[in-house]
């Protein structure tokens, strides 16, 4: 594919309210097509289709490898695992608003969605979710990618989603999609907009998901090391290709092989050469061979290598000093990479209490007077790393007494809920102190008995 890959920079689209036709949807979509060219390339990486594809042919005798390795879907996949490998956590306090919570997300498939949502910030530096209301008045959710759905903000000095508009192309070639504003929407197919719907949400109902304040994508900084790596992988390539092929050199005298020698050299790797017997001439056959730069070409992809995922921020965890680390050695190698996770971390967090906060909206779901309550949502997240568990124990050892119950089992990664696990415990004592009366009783109630008799 002729992908053209000088990128643009990332835009936000900001908009006065505007009168909604289907000519001013068009200049909206306009806007947001000069980012495509962008999106797409981004897409074509991590999908392994890179630069190296598209360099100029060699001439026909020279080796022409093109080795393109997914650094950019490993860069990805590798985070995306590390920061929400482990699904976030969503809990509430109020017993009966987390069970509509729990209900929400597992009609939803919310632990999927959270993970692509994600992949798609990571990849193209940002991504949509849209909410709306089923058939059954159940509150659904779809998630996006920037190619397709698009926010515009208004001009505040705090921009709050002003429009919504998700578009696509029909099999004939039409322009197809829905306009959303904070009461209504609008679907649309080619110059035709339908009449208006209103939705419950009393905003704009999609939610922006975003790698950094920036969106960029995560790998998007480091393509030009990318590249020059594919390259300097498909030149080391084409050096093997060019020994295996290197020409065979008669040095002081002439060969005149027949097809059938020429067969048994290629087959036996063995050469047999009586040259001239009157003549005095040296004769020496030899390989041509050009200068080995194996050493230098090493030594230039193991930096590009380093600085790739130096400032990419993302630990190469496929190395083998990992196998060998743990503990407080483990956190330092992981440290840059947690970095870039708690910043995505506090992007991502807004964006869930976002649709939670339309989610709570809706009197269906959540009763008015519970509307604010999607401020007091919990959100855990846990990092996807190997755990010493040995270590672990040892540390809630050396804090008991120091430190609650709940610090204290948190320490332990094992406990996946500590509010459940103090729960479990306090059940545990409690039908372990039932037993221990029930038995303190048996002596006490033969002892009765005894007096009776007598």
């Amino acid at each position: 594919m002729g992908t053209d890959y000088t990128l643009t920079r990332p835009q936000v689209i900001y908009s006065d309210e505007i009168e909604v036709t289907i000519e001013n949807i068009k200049k909206l979509i306009d806007k947001h097509k000069i980012q495509l060219g962008r999106y797409e390339k981004l897409e074509a990486m991590y999908y392994g289709e890179m630069a190296i594809h598209e360099l100029k042919k060699k001439d026909s005798w020279k080796p022409d490898n093109r080795v393109a390795v997914p650094f950019a879907k490993y860069i990805v996949d590798t985070f995306m695992g590390y920061f929400i490998g482990k699904p976030v956590k969503v809990k509430h306090l109020a017993d009966e608003i987390n069970e509509k919570l729990v209900e929400f997300n597992n009609l939803n498939n919310i632990e999927d969605k959270n993970f692509e949502l994600g992949k798609w910030a990571c990849i193209y530096g940002s991504s949509i979710e849209l909410l709306y209301q089923n058939e059954d008045a159940k509150t659904r959710t779809t998630a996006l990618k920037p190619t397709e759905a698009f926010i515009v903000w208004d001009e505040s000095i705090e921009p709050k989603p002003l429009y919504g508009i998700r578009y696509g192309v029909n099999d004939r070639d039409e322009l197809v999609g829905a306009f959303y504003t904070r009461n209504e929407f609008y679907e649309f197919k080619g110059e035709s907009l339908l009449e208006p719907q209103t939705h419950p949400f009393e905003a704009v109902p999609m939610i922006e998901y975003v790698h950094n304040t920036e969106r960029m994508g995560i790998f998007e900084p480091v393509i030009p090391i990318i590249d020059q790596l594919n390259k300097a992988i498909s030149e080391k390539a084409n050096d093997v290709d060019y020994f295996a092929e290197a020409y065979l050199a008669f040095i002081g005298g002439e060969a005149d092989f027949s097809e059938e020698e020429l067969k048994n050299i290629r087959e036996n790797r063995v050469i047999t050469y009586k040259g001239d017997p009157s003549s005095t001439n040296k004769v020496d056959v030899k390989f041509l061979d050009k200068p080995n730069a194996d050493s230098t070409q090493e030594n230039l992809i193991n930096r590009l290598e380093q600085w790739l995922y130096q400032t990419s921020m993302v630990a190469n965890i496929s190395d083998e000093s990992f196998g060998n680390s743990s503990g407080t050695s483990l956190a330092y190698k992981l440290q840059a990479m947690s970095n870039l996770a708690l910043n995505m971390q506090r992007k991502l967090r807004a964006s869930l209490q976002e649709r939670y906060r339309l989610f709570f909206i809706i009197t269906e779901n959540v009763p008015t007077t519970q509307a604010n309550e999607y401020a007091n949502i919990e959100y855990t997240f846990d990092r996807n790393i190997p755990r010493n568990l040995l270590e672990e124990s040892q540390i809630m050892q050396n804090i008991d007494g120091i430190v609650s119950k709940e610090t204290q089992l948190g320490v332990f990664s094992r406990i996946d809920d500590v509010g459940n696990e103090i729960k479990r415990i306090e059940t545990e004592e409690k039908d372990y102190k039932a037993k221990f009366d029930s038995l303190r009783d048996i002596p006490e109630q033969e002892e009765d008995a005894d007096d009776e008799a007598d």
